[in-house]
C-alpha cells in the first residue's frame, strides 16, 4: 500500500463489507478500491509476463473418524498452540474482543500466556455509536455484543479499550473515498 502508483482508496462496497453485520461476506472482495482478496492457499507473483496466481495449498475432504471428546482435544491443542506461537513480540500485544465464541477463546489463550509472563492482557471492542439505543435483536444476532465483552473481559482480567465509531469517525474519509 505504499507504492506510490497504488491508491489506497477504500470504496462504498469496501466498507459495507467491514461495517455490515451478518454471517458472510462477498467472496473476494477487499476492502479497498480495485484490490481483490487473494484465496487462502494462494500466492501472487508478478513478472514483465504479468500478474499470476498459483495455489501452494489446498484443503483434502477427509472423514472425520475421531470421538468427540478427541475432537475437543485437539481443537484446544490446534487453537491453543496457533495463539501461544503468535504471542512472541517486543511489542505490546492485543486481541479483539467481541464476545463471541472465537475472540473469546483467543483471548483466553493470549490472557493465559500474559498471565504467565506477569503481565495482562489488552482487549479491544468496537461499538457503534448509539447501538445500545437503536440495536434490534434478531436470527443472526439475538443480543448485543457489549454484556458478553463485559463479562469476557472481567473473567480473563483483561485491560479493555472500547471504541465507539460513528458517522463522525468516518465523515473525515478523503472525498472519494466512500
Amino acid at each position: 500500500m505504499a507504492h506510490p502508483e497504488v491508491n489506497a482508496e477504500i470504496d462504498r462496497q469496501g466498507l459495507a463489507e467491514i461495517l455490515a453485520l451478518g454471517p458472510a461476506r462477498t467472496p473476494s472482495h477487499g476492502v479497498f478500491k480495485g484490490i481483490k482478496e487473494l484465496k487462502p492457499g494462494y500466492y501472487l507473483t508478478y513478472t514483465r509476463k504479468g500478474l499470476r496466481k498459483h495455489c501452494y495449498f489446498r484443503l483434502k475432504s477427509q472423514v472425520h473418524q475421531d470421538s468427540p471428546e478427541e475432537t475437543i482435544e485437539k481443537t484446544k491443542f490446534l487453537l491453543k498452540d496457533a495463539v501461544e506461537r503468535q504471542m512472541i513480540s517486543y511489542m505490546p500485544m492485543g486481541t479483539l474482543l467481541s464476545g463471541r465464541l472465537d475472540s473469546s477463546a483467543i483471548s483466553a489463550y493470549a490472557a493465559d500466556v500474559l498471565k504467565r509472563q506477569g503481565k495482562n492482557l489488552k482487549t479491544f471492542s468496537v461499538d457503534f455509536t448509539g447501538n445500545e439505543k437503536y440495536f434490534k435483536p434478531n436470527e443472526f444476532q439475538p443480543s448485543s455484543d457489549d454484556p458478553w465483552v463485559k463479562i469476557m473481559s472481567q473473567h480473563l482480567n483483561t485491560v479493555h479499550h472500547k471504541n465507539n465509531f460513528g458517522y463522525a469517525s468516518i465523515s473525515g474519509f478523503p472525498q472519494g473515498s466512500c
